[in-house]
């Protein structure tokens, strides 16, 4: 008669943009970004005793009963200033509407606004170095406790203009 269990919880996103950018006096450009975003949140718990058989999960977890399908609108903005031709430096807000869709559990699943900084380095024609970083630590809505706040860097060579090459790497700060 046990009915401790685990709460499977989720959200599939799909999103549309629509894009503008601007520049002034070539020093600074600004851009906005405006997105249909469509999820298919998903809630399932599972007591002990469904564990046991736990293979078909997958198939219960995205029967119709278990999930919400929504339609929201997210914005983004970003600025992005070159003081010199070969330094560019930028700021980045993603959803900063939070959007909120509906869950087929408890509560809604709103995706949180995130705001990201960047800076890139042209030192030769055919190599760009750049880095980001999460400005604010960032809480995940499907794992409850589990925290994220990236830093990146990383390079482009240019083959000739013909091919490029990246390589890149990335932490976790907040884990």
């Amino acid at each position: 008669d046990n009915q401790s269990g685990v709460d499977l919880r989720g959200i599939l996103l799909q999103e549309y943009a629509v894009s503008f950018a601007q520049p002034f006096f070539d020093l600074v450009s600004v851009g906005v970004n405006a997105k249909m975003m469509r999820g298919w949140c998903y809630f399932k718990p599972f007591n002990l005793r469904e564990l046991e058989h736990f293979g078909g999960t997958a198939d219960d977890l995205f029967d119709e009963e278990n999930r919400d399908e929504s339609l929201r609108f997210g914005i983004d903005a970003g600025i992005l200033v070159q003081p010199i031709p070969w330094l560019s430096l930028g700021v980045v807000g993603r959803n900063l509407n939070n959007p909120s869709f509906d869950f087929e559990g408890p509560g809604d699943y709103e995706i949180e606004r995130q705001f990201r900084a960047g800076v890139g380095v042209t030192p030769l024609p055919w190599l760009t170095l750049a880095a980001d970083i999460d400005l604010l630590r960032n809480d995940s809505e499907a794992l409850p406790g589990y925290h994220s706040q990236y830093v990146g860097g990383g390079a482009e060579f240019s083959l000739f203009d013909a091919g490029f090459l990246r390589l890149g790497v990335s932490k976790n700060l907040a884990e």
